[in-house]
C-alpha cells in the first residue's frame, strides 16, 4: 500500500491496511505480544507449486500489460526471485481503477481479493510496489502469506498476524532496487521501514533474502537469523516493527505524544538489532567492520521523526559493544582492528 504524509501525519484508508480500525489493530497486537508468537506458529515452505508460465491479457488495459511485462522481464533475469506465485495469482481483473482525487492513498493490494486497486492516475509511481505484493501471495496451512507478512484466515476479523512492517520495508527496498529507473518513486513514509529491512538483509545476504521473500518464506528467514539470536528475539524485532507501522498510521491530536511513541519503538528495535550485529561481528570470519559500518549508516541517518539523539546513540553502541565483548569473552580476540574500531566509535559519542 502507498500512502502520503500530510502535515507530518501519515494518513491511510483503514480498508487499505487490513480491514479493521487501527485502534482495534493496536489492541489485538498488544494481546498478541502478551500471548507470544513462537516459531511453530509460522508455516514453512515445503515446495512451491509449478505454475503455467503463460499470461492471458484479454481484457487487460495496454498500460497495465506494459507494466506487468516489464515487471516480469526484470525479475525473470534474477535467479533469486521465484515467480510461481505471480503466475498463479495473475487474472484479468488483478488491477482495477477507482480513481478519485486522492493524494493520500495512491494504491493498495488487497490480498484476500487478490487485486491491486489504483486510486490515483499516477499509477506508474507505485504499481511495481503493488505487483511485488501480488507476486508473493501464497496460501498455506489455512493462512494467507504475502511476502514476509502472515495473515490469519479471512474469517478472523483481526487478519493481521506478523511481518507487515518488514514486508512493506522490503517491498519498498526491492521496488527501489529494480524499478527506480522505470517510474517507481520512493516513499518517504516507508523510509524507516526500508532502512530496517536493509539491516536484516545485510545479516542474511541479498540473494537469500530475495529468495525467501519471493516464496513468502518468513520461516526460513527467521531460521537463518538464529545464527545471531534466538527465534524469540527475531520474532520480537518483527513484532515491534509491526507496532511501529501501526504507530505511523494512527492519527492522534497530540502529535508530540505520537512522535515520542514512534521514537521509543524505533530505538527499542535498534537496540535489539544492535545485539544481532554485535554477534555477527564477533562470529564472522571475514571483515567484521562491514557489519559495524552498515549499522552505523542506518543509526546516523537523518530520517524525519526518527533521528536518534546522541545520548541514545551512545546507549545503543554501548549495548553493541557489551554484546560483542560477551561473545568474545571465552575466545581469543583475533580481530583487534574491529574491536578497537567499536571501542573508539563508542567513546566518541
Amino acid at each position: 500500500m502507498f500512502i502520503l504524509e500530510i502535515s507530518g501525519l501519515v494518513l491511510g484508508s483503514l480498508s487499505c491496511c487490513i480491514g479493521v480500525d487501527l485502534l482495534t489493530q493496536k489492541i489485538l497486537l498488544d494481546r498478541e505480544e502478551k500471548r507470544g508468537v513462537i516459531l511453530e506458529d509460522i508455516p514453512s515452505v515445503c515446495s512451491l507449486k509449478s505454475s503455467n508460465k503463460k499470461l492471458y491479457f484479454d481484457g487487460v488495459k495496454d498500460q497495465f500489460k506494459f507494466c506487468i511485462e516489464l515487471f516480469l522481464i526484470v525479475l525473470e533475469n534474477n535467479s533469486n526471485f521465484d515467480l510461481n506465485n505471480f503466475y498463479s495469482n495473475f487474472h484479468k481483473d488483478c488491477i482495477v481503477e477507482k480513481y478519485k482525487d486522492s493524494r493520500v492513498v495512491l494504491g493498495s493490494y488487497y490480498p484476500f481479493l487478490n487485486q491491486i486497486v489504483l486510486y490515483n492516475n499516477q499509477f506508474m509511481t507505485i504499481i511495481f510496489h503493488e505487483l511485488f505484493h501480488m507476486a508473493t501471495r501464497d496460501k498455506r496451512m489455512g493462512r494467507l502469506c504475502v511476502g514476509f507478512k502472515y495473515l490469519k484466515s479471512s474469517s478472523d476479523k483481526s487478519k493481521q498476524y506478523i511481518g507487515d512492517a518488514l514486508n512493506e520495508g522490503y517491498t519498498e527496498l526491492l521496488a527501489r532496487r529494480y524499478f527506480s529507473d522505470f517510474g517507481h518513486v520512493s516513499s518517504k513514509n516507508y523510509e524507516v521501514l526500508y532502512m530496517l529491512a536493509s539491516l536484516i538483509e545485510f545479516l542474511v545476504g541479498k540473494d537469500f533474502m530475495e529468495n525467501c521473500y519471493s516464496k513468502a518464506d518468513l520461516y526460513s528467514l527467521i531460521i537463518h537469523l538464529t545464527k545471531f539470536g534466538t527465534a524469540e528475539e527475531i520474532i520480537t524485532i518483527f513484532k515491534k516493527m509491526d507496532r511501529l507501522l501501526i504507530e505511523m498510521k494512527i492519527l492522534v491530536k497530540e502529535k508530540r505524544l505520537l512522535y515520542r511513541k514512534r521514537y521509543k519503538t524505533y530505538t527499542e528495535i535498534m537496540v535489539l538489532i544492535a545485539k544481532l550485529y554485535a554477534r555477527a561481528m564477533a562470529t564472522c570470519n571475514n571483515d567484521s567492520l562491514g557489519y559495524y559500518k552498515k549499522f552505523g549508516e542506518v543509526i546516523t541517518k537523518d530520517i524525519k521523526y526518527y533521528e536518534i539523539s546522541g545520548e541514545d546513540k551512545k546507549r545503543i553502541f554501548d549495548v553493541m559493544s557489551e554484546e560483542y565483548f560477551k561473545m568474545k569473552n571465552d575466545a581469543v580476540i583475533t580481530d583487534h582492528k574491529a574491536l578497537n574500531f567499536v571501542r573508539n566509535q563508542t567513546e566518541k559519542l
